[in-house]
């Protein structure tokens, strides 16, 4: 080929290429040499004493050189013509979406946007927090009031964290009793070790919710700092619990005891409780086995546990722990909105901070397209220059070569135009960056740096915006508090 095509970032054939952007040919001396049989052109002209001395214009061969390298000028410009128009539309369509004014409004305008946001959260929010804080001043109020009346200052209501894990332990006690039963019962029933389970499982029943009864309701009304009827009737309760405990513990060792005595009549269940509950009347201790002793101190000791379960299920002073949870519970329901009241202020301002930097990161994006396309525009054009700079330097080169062989032929002298340089390629005029664009872009550039201005002064504004809100619920709590009291 008498040209090779240039591609970016690359060499060929010893040759460096003559842009990094665009697809340029660029001229081979050599090559171009042996397509048009050159060397051998001007021997033959000069045999034939052609062209002819007295000749004052360019032979074939010239012109066919001519005509070469033109055609590869062509090709070049309507490359780097090609590269100049798309990047001159691009910056056209780049312009239109600049605008200065129109920017500045947008970005300040988003302060506005947040303040309309925070003006509708704080609407919207404002109602239910005042109800919940006036609520909490209510339970406040309240507690203060029992602790007074009920000569409680002196010390905070006690009671377990989770009542899931207090009934727990009830279950257990409930299982725990109705094991040991069951073993105890599991020979001296009707139905065997099914039966025994049943039976265990009653007597365990009513052993743990009259323990748990007496513990968690019976003997708190007895701190009551004003006794009154509630502590007669706790007293009351009292005799009638401990006297189930007892009898519902004692009927079951006297029932184990004669079962366990008349294992060779085998005894009924039933009838060995009929005739436990003559005993008690008689003898109330006078079990004569020893699984029966074991049977009642289990009972007893299950009961006395079930008592204190009971009695640390709650704060020991009637309704104080009641009060005290439903005053938490308000405060941590105050808490919640007012928190997340908090965060969805910052979430809100946030936002838009992020919408703004997004903004300004689109425009700084837009500019730097803007700049980057006459960087583009510029390198072309210099490519172009380059090019142009190669071909004529390889067109006066060729010719010269052509010349210097035919006169080495030739035996008369040559033409007169032979000493002078030939015709070499015009650089055409492609439509370069224009100075308008120029001064465009450093516009650009300034409105970039007006924008950061504008962008860093919202920022301040919104975060003086947040904290303003931020501030204002602090008042708003405390005018709320003054108007509850």
């Amino acid at each position: 080929m008498p040209y090779r095509i240039l591609v970016p970032s690359r060499r060929l054939n010893g040759f460096k290429p003559m842009g990094e952007n665009l697809m340029l040919l660029r001229p081979q001396f050599e090559e171009l040499k042996k397509s048009l049989d050159l060397e051998k052109q001007a021997a033959a002209n000069g045999v034939q004493l052609l062209p002819s001395s007295s000749s004052a214009v360019p032979d074939s061969v010239e012109d066919a050189i001519q005509s070469k390298l033109r055609s590869l000028h062509r090709d070049n410009c309507e490359v780097v013509s090609n590269k100049l128009a798309a990047e001159r539309l691009k910056r056209s369509n780049l312009s239109r979406t600049v605008s200065e004014d129109a920017l500045v409004r947008e970005i300040q305008d988003m302060q506005s946007k947040a303040s309309g946001q925070l003006q509708e959260l704080e609407a919207k929010k404002r109602n239910r927090i005042k109800e919940l804080l006036k609520a909490e001043l209510k339970n406040q109020r309240q507690y203060n009031a029992f602790r007074m009346l009920h000569r409680l200052q002196h010390r905070e209501a006690h009671y377990p964290p989770s009542q899931w894990l207090h009934w727990a332990y009830l279950a257990c006690f409930l299982l725990l009793e109705s094991i040991f039963n069951s073993y105890f019962f599991k020979e001296a029933t009707d139905a065997g070790f099914l039966g025994g389970i049943f039976i265990a499982g009653m007597i365990s029943v009513v052993n743990v919710m009259f323990a748990y009864f007496l513990g968690s309701f019976v003997i708190p009304q007895f701190h009551l700092v004003h006794p009154g009827m509630r502590t007669v009737l706790a007293s009351a309760g009292m005799v009638a619990c401990v006297t189930a405990i007892l009898f519902s513990n004692l009927a079951a060792a006297h029932t184990r005891a004669i079962i366990a005595s008349n294992q060779a009549s085998q005894v009924t269940s039933t009838e060995a409780f009929q005739q436990a509950i003559l005993q008690l009347k008689d003898r109330p201790l006078g079990i004569d086995h020893l699984e029966a002793w074991i049977l009642l101190g289990l009972g007893l000791g299950i009961a006395a546990l079930a008592i204190w379960k009971g009695y640390t299920a709650d704060d020991p002073y009637p309704g104080y722990g009641e009060i005290d949870r439903q005053l938490k519970e308000a405060k941590n329901e105050y808490s919640r909105e007012r928190e997340a009241y908090t965060h969805e202020i910052i979430a809100r301002v946030m936002q838009v901070r992020q919408e703004l930097e997004a903004f300004l990161r689109k425009a700084q994006s837009t500019v730097a397209d803007y700049h980057n396309s006459i960087k583009e525009s510029n390198q072309a054009a210099h490519e172009y220059s380059e090019a142009l700079t190669e071909d004529n330097r390889i067109l006066v080169a060729m010719v010269r070569y052509y010349r210097e062989a035919n006169k080495s032929v030739r035996t008369n002298p040559y033409p007169a135009y032979f000493d002078r340089d030939p015709d070499i390629i015009i650089q055409t005029d492609l439509g370069r960056v224009s100075p308008q664009e120029e001064q465009e872009a450093q516009d650009l550039k300034r409105m970039i740096t007006k924008l950061q201005d504008t962008c860093e002064e919202t920022r301040r504004s919104l975060g003086n915006l947040q904290e303003a809100y931020l501030a204002r619920l602090e008042e708003l709590h405390k005018n709320w508090g003054l108007e509850a009291e």
